[in-house]
């Protein structure tokens, strides 16, 4: 089973996802729990959050391995053993 529990309605959406189509990413979302929006809306509202996005820290991919310590990161994969029957792959943490 992947991703873990069957009976927790969950839906994983990678950063590499969000950032190479944000509009896609948050139809995804609406879709998993039943909400929708009319495509040219999300579209608008993607725009107007990528114009503010001078505003945060620059995101990338692989960040979190090439910024956090090795303590940091073992206590991660520590913290995710806690939970075994959830794969953390998608987030980088496992295999």
């Amino acid at each position: 089973m992947r991703g873990g529990r069957a009976d927790i309605d969950k839906l994983w959406l990678s950063y590499d996802e969000v950032v190479a189509g944000p509009s896609t990413a948050v139809v995804r979302v609406l879709d998993h729990h039943g909400s929708e929006l009319a495509p040219d809306e999300i579209a608008r509202a993607t725009d107007r959050a990528r114009g503010r996005q001078e505003r945060f820290k620059v995101g990338r991919s692989g960040r979190g391995r090439e910024d956090l310590t090795t303590a940091q990161r073992d206590r991660l994969y520590r913290l995710a053993g806690h939970f075994p029957y959830v794969d953390f792959a998608p987030v980088g943490l496992g295999g």
